[in-house]
């Protein structure tokens, strides 16, 4: 996106500064209109969604944890998505209707399909906490039910785990379209099941996400009880 729409500037400039030469360089003034034209039919149909580094705390405080997620709509479909876990280097990616994989070896979500079984991932929000007292319950309920939860502090890593089966689901609310598109292609892929915790299909920008192989139905039944 960004690359593009340095593009559309770049041609707008050249437009503009080529006015006063309108009548004796028709052509060239034909020629930048046609790019800037083309510039802007790229900028509609394709779409960069870019973090350049998520898990900025974690980078910060000198843990572990935190990555480059890079991710690609088309006709605002996720086309391709790229994770680069940096300490463990690490590279996931996935191309839709290719597979996923970690490099270069294809990868599958956990097959459990038991709560009781199952570890699972999650975040907090760092801010608009009006939803804290639903999420602390269903934070709860999934400690009563399930193996165990982890907090690694990086959604775009998070979702990888889940892509490569090393957690059976992740869920999470209030992120970012960044912080998710590379992951969501990458579960999918992988041959998991992505949805907001309606169980409807607006994880990428409806800032709440559930993530997992044969576990997330069992997740989102769990979190709609107490997500209000």
């Amino acid at each position: 996106g960004g690359l593009l729409a340095l593009a559309i500037l770049c041609s707008s400039y050249l437009v503009v500064n080529s006015l006063e030469y309108t009548i004796r360089f028709g052509t060239l003034i034909r020629g930048i209109l046609f790019f800037g034209f083309v510039a802007l039919i790229i900028w509609v149909l394709y779409r960069w969604i870019i973090d350049p580094l998520d898990g900025t705390t974690n980078f910060v405080n000198g843990l572990p944890v935190f990555s480059i997620s890079v991710a690609l709509m088309q006709d605002n479909v996720l086309v391709l998505g790229l994770v680069y876990e940096i300490n463990k280097d690490e590279m996931f990616y996935a191309l839709k209707g290719k597979g996923a994989f970690c490099n270069g070896v294809l990868i599958h979500v956990s097959e459990k399909a038991l709560l009781g079984e199952s570890l699972l991932a999650t975040g907090f929000p760092y801010n608009k906490f009006d939803e804290t007292d639903n999420y602390l319950k269903i934070l709860k309920a999934f400690m009563l039910t399930t193996h165990g939860l982890r907090r690694f502090g990086s959604a775009a890593v998070d979702l990888s785990y889940v892509a490569c089966g090393r957690f059976d689901g992740f869920f999470e609310y209030n992120l970012n379209p960044w912080d998710v598109a590379a992951g969501i292609l990458l579960v999918t892929e992988a041959g998991g099941h992505v949805s907001d915790f309606s169980g409807g299909d607006d994880s990428l920008f409806g800032q709440q996400i559930i993530a997992g192989g044969k576990i997330h139905d069992a997740m989102q039944k769990t979190i709609a009880q107490h997500w209000f």
